[in-house]
């Protein structure tokens, strides 16, 4: 709790101060700070009512008790003095009635019989304003106006009492609030007056306190998750048309919260009555039965556990958006037996939730009133942490601990050395961090091992190439690409179709073919990739290559190695993309060939006949010769669907492969490669998924390396899907994020044309190294591809599965609504690509040694990420 400040004497008395011993309380008093807590209460209480001390529940500056010098006030009290008949226990009633608990309360010095006495309330924070704890004395007195009138002054004293005279002690020391008091005075007076008299009333308190109504005529006061301008500010601000007297608390976890009261400068009001119609609630009923399985307190309070006051409201205020969510909380609470012996709780209650909905409150933030607030999976509010818009961070199911970059390092190494260390056929995956220094790892251990080093691109390549004879490795070669060469579109264009139909066999026979030509310039580039070719395959040294040439050498070529190394996610960057597409009318074609072997044309029949019946399928595989090729003159890979199995056939005229391009009418499946290792293998990445390595290469040795803590910034925009089809929508986003941020180096999709790297093409490029960038898409891949996938490797899913919109899910650290499936497979599958893709965009920044910062605009949500909830 707060520590309580109140004006206390320091002598008690025995009897009722004459006037010259209180002109000496009076100057005494305001120079005497007490601070009360849990342990000192009672003997505070104990001073005041039973020995006599004076008090005044407000401090002051300069040790003068004036309004002008006023400080804070914690407590506020009432004096009946006799003068309007009443009782104790009437007023103790009352208190209970409207939810206002007494903290304490004695008898005068000069009472018999109870009939004068003072009740003392506690606020739950220091009121700092001295208009506002004015408007908090004012409305007490309004639901007690038996009270001395003069209690409205702040600075205003009050005696002690006799032994024996306590009346009341709360050791719970519950607490009232400003909004509560002006919402039971609401009440209190609709209670009286009834009909629309009470809000004549209200509009009379209204300009007597200088208060703007809202839109109903009520009092314009209200509670709120404390917003950034404000926090730590108890302030009247005077540059609004109506300034605002905002007053800022602590909850739980030291989160804060706010009341505002809204002020008018006009001091009287003219009463109108508004029809307003009732706004529609948002969320569906469907949700209350949500609420338990995430809100243990609302758990609790539904199974008869009550929760205090102020716990019952803030799970009331986030229910009356809810349909049916009123009625829900009305029946708890007559299920649970809550207010049997006080039955007019209920009725009380049914006023609370008719002014939480009259005055439009917004959810109540979990901050400011629950007690699991450290150690439940929550939102800002129970609403949102049964549908959160944005992303929700775990905090106990999931803690994502960072070690020292140099200590991730030094285990990255040891993981390498392990699964280097074995003279066996082995597959070994190691996951570690982007910017963790992976290539300068194995590039190192190419001084005592002979390793060839597969990258996923050419340019990455001759990086690697480049980056190991910088370190003084001598003894190496590259392979070489065609790709690479300057060869006339004519030139190329008859490789890339050698490659493309399968007919790897004809590419070398080819370029012989033209260099014998006597075409000077492509003569000699041909020769000399031929030399640079057979030196690469007759050398005795470390090597480095690509994925896909990788994947095409066979045992006694790579049994000269002592290892391979494949750099980033093999899966990713070579598996996937390497699907093969064939049109069904070019199977049909090839099928009125006459000299088609029997076993292709069985199979090609069986193609068709399965594509006109079936979305996934599954054919044997045909022994593939090379005979099979003569006489047919097409782009098709025959040599790969005579070995795959498994095959996808697209039913809409809009579905698009990894590369953009219709795949209208066509069967579609992965390239058949041999997957078993032929050395011992270590792929070392950061996108990779130990399920999904399982699923592909079967049994591993697996390590995972810890995680070091991002020296940049990673912020992260999780407001909008920006997947292809928001952005194409919304086409003038880009420009949005580039004004929000004020950055313009843009990660994206290919599409857009907005840099040099986009997505698919970012893994290991450093051109934005130290960079602040902007990373904007969320890159989902087709429904087919997902399936196909685990389809291919003979995984365990629901086939006829659909995409459901905005599916609470929890992944990482995090939970949040995302578009995806209730198949845990093929959500597996579909979060590894997207995050893996966001990841490698997220890296090229090099967070984790470069201080700049990302931002992240996607709502899908990345580890190390600082959720921006801002809707640009």
């Amino acid at each position: 709790m707060n520590k309580i400040k109140v004006s206390l004497d320091t002598v008690g008395y025995l009897s009722k101060p004459k006037d010259s011993t209180i002109a000496t309380i009076s100057n005494r008093i305001p120079k005497n700070i007490k601070l009360i807590n849990q342990d000192n209460i009672s003997a505070f209480v104990s001073d005041i009512a039973l020995d006599g001390y004076s008090f005044c529940p407000a401090t002051f500056k300069n040790g003068l008790r004036r309004k002008e010098n006023f400080e804070q006030q914690h407590l506020f009290a009432l004096d009946f003095d006799g003068k309007i008949s009443t009782s104790w226990e009437d007023i103790l009633d009352r208190t209970e009635q409207y939810d206002l608990p007494v903290l304490f309360a004695y008898e005068t010095f000069t009472s018999t019989n109870r009939d004068k006495f003072r009740v003392v309330f506690l606020n739950d924070i220091p009121i700092t304003n001295a208009k506002a704890a004015e408007i908090q004395q004012n409305a007490l007195l309004m639901i007690f106006p038996e009270a001395d009138a003069s209690c409205k002054d702040i600075t205003r004293m009050y005696f002690g009492g006799n032994k024996d005279k306590l009346l009341h002690f709360d050791e719970s020391m519950l607490t009232i609030d400003i909004e509560s008091v002006i919402r039971n005075m609401t009440h209190y007076l609709k209670d009286k007056y009834g009909g629309t008299n009470y809000k004549r009333k209200i509009s009379d308190f209204a300009g007597n306190n200088g208060i703007a109504l809202n839109e109903r005529n009520l009092l314009d006061i209200s509670k709120e998750e404390c917003s950034t301008e404000t926090i730590g500010v108890d302030q009247i601000n005077k540059n609004m048309p109506n300034p605002f007297i905002y007053i800022k608390g602590f909850g739980n976890n030291l989160l804060s919260y706010e009341y505002r009261i809204k002020l008018s400068d006009v001091r009287t009001k003219t009463y109108v009555e508004n029809n307003i119609r009732r706004k529609r609630t948002s969320y569906r009923s469907n949700v209350l039965n949500d609420i338990g399985n995430v809100c243990q307190l609302f758990r609790e309070f539904e199974n008869g556990d009550k929760p205090s006051h102020d716990e019952m409201a803030g799970i009331a205020n986030n229910l009356i958006h809810i349909e049916g969510g009123v009625n829900r909380f009305k029946s708890i609470l007559h299920k649970n037996s809550y207010f049997d012996d006080r039955r007019k709780k209920y009725e009380l209650w049914d006023k609370h939730l008719k002014h939480f909905r009259q005055n439009s409150h917004k959810p109540q933030s979990c901050s400011t009133f629950c007690r699991y607030i450290d150690v439940c999976n929550h939102s800002k509010n129970i609403l949102s942490t049964i549908k959160p818009k944005f992303p929700v961070k775990l905090v106990v199911d999931y803690v994502e601990e960072y070690t020292l970059k140099e200590e991730v390092e030094k285990e990255l190494e040891q993981a390498l050395d392990k699964a280097l260390n074995t003279n066996e056929h082995r597959f070994s995956a190691i996951y570690a961090q982007t910017s963790i220094g992976k290539s300068q790892a194995f590039i190192k251990r190419m001084e005592r091992s002979k390793l060839i080093i597969a990258a996923p691109t050419n340019d990455l390549k001759q990086e690697l190439m480049d980056r190991a004879t910088d370190y003084g490795i001598d003894d190496i070669i590259v392979s070489p690409s065609l790709h690479e060469l300057d060869l006339s579109n004519d030139i190329q264009l008859k490789i890339n179709k050698f490659y493309k139909s399968g007919r790897h066999k004809s590419v070398v026979p080819y370029i012989k073919k033209v260099i014998k030509s006597g075409d000077a310039k492509c003569a000699d580039t041909l020769k000399s990739f031929l030399d640079e070719r057979d030196s690469f395959y007759n050398s005795n040294c470390c090597a480095v290559t690509t994925h896909k040439n990788f994947l095409h050498l066979d045992g006694k070529h790579l049994s000269k190695y002592s290892s391979a190394v494949i750099d980033e996610d093999l899966i990713l960057k070579a598996l996937i993309p390497g699907q093969c597409e064939i049109p069904l009318s070019e199977l049909e074609k090839i099928l009125k060939k006459d000299a088609l072997n029997s076993a292709l044309t069985k199979k090609i029949k069986l193609a068709l006949k399965c594509a006109g019946t079936k979305t996934y399928f599954e054919l044997p595989p045909v022994e593939f010769d090379y005979e099979m090729l003569k006489g047919i003159s097409t782009a098709v890979d025959i040599p790969s669907f005579c070995s795959a199995t498994r095959f996808y056939c697209n039913e809409t005229s809009n579905e698009k492969n990894l590369l953009e391009k219709n795949s209208t009418n066509s069967i579609i499946f992965y390239q058949p490669v041999e997957l078993k290792p032929k050395i011992n293998t270590v792929m070392v990445s950061a996108t990779m998924n130990e399920a999904i390595c399982r699923y592909v290469f079967g049994d591993i040795n697996f390590f995972k390396c810890q995680t070091a803590k991002y020296y940049g910034i990673l912020n992260q925009y999780p407001a909008y899907p920006m997947s292809r089809t928001f952005i194409d929508k919304y086409p003038d986003v880009f420009k949005r994020i580039q004004k929000l941020t004020g950055i313009d180096d843009i990660i994206t999709f290919k599409k857009y044309l907005m840099g040099i790297l986009y997505f698919g093409n970012t893994d290991g490029r450093d051109i934005y190294k130290g960079r602040n960038i902007n990373v904007v898409g969320t890159p989902h891949q087709p429904e087919w591809m997902y399936k196909l996938f685990a389809y291919t490797f003979g995984l365990d899913f629901d086939i006829d599965a659909k995409l459901i919109p905005n599916m609470l899910v929890e992944h990482n650290d995090w939970r949040f609504p995302f578009t995806t499936y209730e198949d845990p497979v093929l959500r597996n599958i579909q979060f590894y690509m997207i995050e893996s893709e966001l990841e490698q965009a997220v890296g090229r920044a090099r967070l984790l040694r470069c201080n700049c910062v990302v931002n992240l605009f996607s709502n899908f949500p990345l580890r190390q990420a600082v959720m921006k909830e801002v809707y640009y």
